[in-house]
């Protein structure tokens, strides 16, 4: 019951909004221009102001650049990219009240998937600049040393956790889903 648990995240984003912020995963969406084109395009249609651009790197996948986006007060934050963009993006928009959009652009796009929302680019737009609020329930991951880790789909130990991490990005960039049974094998 999420009245019930200490974190949760609201999830799509309701009318009303006007100033968004994109985490975006450049590695993921081909043409990045055509993509912010598109997505300025998007949210223009629907009511709001030229969207905030932050890109991920290798070494931040999208915590510090969702920090900056909540810094400058935005009222959506728009996570385009792969489950892992998302997570981080999440993970740092939690319990603030700032709503996160999800344009799924990855692999497997799992958070996307349980929420039914469309895995097509100008759908998903649609939905992340006019659709519905929707809290979301999340689990966090407290260890022995004091770290913390927030997820959102699944977490995984063991087997599962060295499939994920041995999996070869080249790979499943190429066949997708298959890398992830070839890492297990």
């Amino acid at each position: 019951d999420a009245a019930r648990l200490p974190h949760e995240l609201a999830i799509i984003t309701g009318s009303g909004r006007r100033r968004a912020a994109v985490v975006l995963n450049p590695a993921k969406v081909g043409d990045v221009e055509e993509f912010k084109a598109r997505v300025r395009t998007v949210a223009e249609l629907n009511g709001w102001h030229e969207p905030l651009w932050y890109e991920t790197t290798i070494e931040d996948p999208g915590h510090g650049q969702a920090n900056a986006a909540l810094h400058e007060e935005v009222d959506l934050i728009i996570a385009a990219g792969g489950d892992g963009t998302v997570r981080a993006v999440c993970e740092e928009v939690a319990r603030t009240g700032v709503a996160v959009g999800v344009l799924p652009h990855g692999t497997g796009n799992l958070l996307a998937r349980n929420l039914g929302i469309p895995l097509n680019a100008r759908d998903a737009l649609d939905v992340a600049f006019g659709g519905q609020d929707r809290a979301i329930d999340l689990a966090v991951l407290e260890t022995d040393t004091g770290t913390s880790t927030t997820f959102l789909v699944m977490a995984g130990l063991g087997m599962d956790a060295a499939i994920m991490t041995g999996v070869n990005d080249q790979l499943k960039s190429k066949v997708g889903w298959l890398a992830y049974f070839v890492s297990g094998v």
